[in-house]
């Protein structure tokens, strides 16, 4: 169970719209990007504010961001960083806990893992 807005809820469902006004921090353990880490918060249905540290870069912004549940357990993210021109895709299952980060960088598509958690 973890505590989100004053509520006791089981993390393993999440519906996308449950994730509004909540931030997530996602910690790249290995694959391309090692030691990075990711704050994402979710301003609204359709708006992200966004902060890369460690191997990724170091970099903040905001985007637009499509989400979509592909199954009861896992969300999948993605949004484009306009400065860079990079897209970032990140797939969260909410059972494990563990994510999968590709970032999309005119063609190339570099994979990490790692885990992640509610701030």
């Amino acid at each position: 169970m973890s505590v989100l807005s004053g509520c006791h809820w089981c993390t393993s469902e999440v519906a996308p719209n449950e994730l509004i006004g909540q931030t997530l921090i996602a910690t790249l353990e290995s694959g391309a990007f090692p030691d990075s880490t990711i704050t994402m918060q979710f301003i609204s249905s359709k708006d992200i504010v966004w902060k890369i540290t460690g191997n990724l870069g170091n970099s903040t912004g905001s985007a637009d961001y499509l989400i979509s549940r592909v199954n009861p357990n896992t969300i999948l993210l993605t949004w484009r960083s306009g400065q860079a021109h990079v897209s970032y895709v990140i797939t969260m299952d909410f059972g494990s806990e563990r994510c999968f980060l590709v970032r999309v960088d005119k063609g190339n598509n570099l994979l990490s893992e790692g885990v992640f958690a509610f701030e």
